[in-house]
């Protein structure tokens, strides 16, 4: 019987303008998202997990978040 194998992947949201500028923030609420290096290191994880199946993916509600979330799974995203 063959072993299935599975992969967990763990990954941080892009640099935010929030991170830029020094601010924590714990609101989803007041999230400004990425900033422009941000944006390019998820494209680029993007680029490096292309493919890679994914057929889960945890995100939260932060706008950071979801911008990097966005990124990775482009054409791949479920409805």
């Amino acid at each position: 019987m063959p072993l299935a194998m599975h992969l967990t992947l763990m990954t941080r949201h892009g640099r935010s303008l929030f991170n830029v500028a020094g601010v924590v923030n714990g609101d989803p609420a007041l999230d400004r998202g990425l900033d422009p290096i941000g944006i390019q290191a998820s494209e680029a994880l993007a680029r490096q997990l292309a493919a890679v199946q994914i057929d889960l993916c945890v995100v939260s509600e932060f706008l950071r978040a979801q911008q990097t979330e966005y990124r990775l799974r482009g054409h791949r995203r479920h409805k």
